[in-house]
């Protein structure tokens, strides 16, 4: 999954719990999920987008 804000793209791996911030890694407090619906991703992954 990627989420671009202004100019921060941020792009989380499904099944990981690390987010790539301008290609900087990150570890989430927890993991990103898919189940062939809906993306649900951790509060921490959230705030790195504010």
């Amino acid at each position: 999954m990627v989420v671009t804000k202004d100019d921060t793209t941020i792009k989380l791996p499904i099944n990981k719990n690390i987010a790539y911030v301008n290609g900087e890694e990150k570890e989430l407090e927890g993991v990103v999920v898919y189940n062939g619906i809906k993306t649900y991703v951790p509060q921490s992954a959230l705030e790195l987008i504010k």
